[in-house]
């Protein structure tokens, strides 16, 4: 997935992925925020619920806000947060583990 935005510059954009609560997440740099959601900084992401996993690279940490324009994230969920300050220029890599590719 490519992300860009070039103006106006300064401007706040956020990302969000929200995973089910009863998978397994594990993040390689991140800051929990006091919802328990997590501002990903970079690495590799991966959530895992029972067999199936996937993995995602390109976290950034651009600003240090837990949602923008008041955004209601949801309940109960794993909330895994990519921040960006305009101009950005970003690629995420979205991997799936075999077994979730033959569901699809």
């Amino acid at each position: 997935m490519h992300l860009s935005g070039q103006e106006p510059e300064d401007i706040m954009m956020q990302l969000s992925f929200v995973f089910g609560s009863e998978g397994e997440l594990t993040c390689e740099d991140a800051i929990e925020t006091s919802e328990g959601h997590y501002l990903w900084k970079g690495g590799t992401l991966r959530y895992t619920c029972g067999e199936d996993w996937l993995e995602i690279t390109g976290g950034e940490l651009g600003h240090l806000a837990a949602t923008v324009r008041e955004a209601k994230l949801p309940d109960k969920c794993k909330v895994v947060l990519v921040n960006f300050m305009t101009p950005f220029d970003k690629t995420i890599q979205i991997s799936l583990s075999p077994s979730m590719g033959l569901k699809l």
